[in-house]
């Protein structure tokens, strides 16, 4: 499911700053936004509404699909930092970025197994398999003036790895 989220950035324009944002800060954002549509809450209107005496204007019949979102750079998450255990695993990996302005965020890790199997002292021939996760990302697309259109994609990125027992199909 993509949604086409319209903001207009007629006030401020788009600071590379605002794409270093860290990445529980956009999730935040997008799921108050989900919780939003999901609700039904309607955003300000991007015109105002005229009202007419015996009918309903299309406006009225159709809510403005815009919506303004503010992103606060000024965020910070009370969580406490997490321990990395990507070494530690018996199934290790490490970290790549990539990097794509056009997004936000504009960068992303995504794990890598280090190995093909696992460091196991069994019998069992165990792989290395990464576990992916779908994430939320706004693509950043080039409206008319200054403005930007942000579309909401989903993006599946491996977020760690485990070990499975081999596929074996019987024939």
């Amino acid at each position: 499911m993509l949604a086409l989220l319209r903001i207009h950035f007629t006030e401020f324009q788009w600071e590379k700053k605002m794409l270093n944002h860290n990445n529980q800060a956009f999730g935040v954002a997008c799921v108050m936004w989900l919780v939003l549509i999901s609700l039904g809450a309607e955003g300000a209107p991007s015109k105002p509404l005229q009202k007419k005496a015996n009918h309903r204007s299309s406006e009225e019949s159709h809510p403005s699909s815009s919506y303004r979102l503010i992103l606060d750079p000024e965020f910070k998450s009370s969580a406490s930092p997490i321990h990395p255990i990507n070494n530690d695993s018996i199934s290790p990996w490490t970290y790549t970025f990539t990097h794509d302005d056009s997004l936000y965020p504009s960068s992303i890790a995504e794990a890598k197994c280090s190995l093909t199997g696992c460091l196991l002292k069994g019998a069992e021939d165990f792989h290395s398999k990464p576990i992916y996760t779908q994430i939320m990302v706004l693509r950043k697309i080039r409206g008319e003036k200054q403005n930007y259109s942000l579309k909401l994609e989903y993006k599946t990125i491996a977020v760690g790895c485990t070990c499975v027992r081999p596929y074996v199909q019987q024939v």
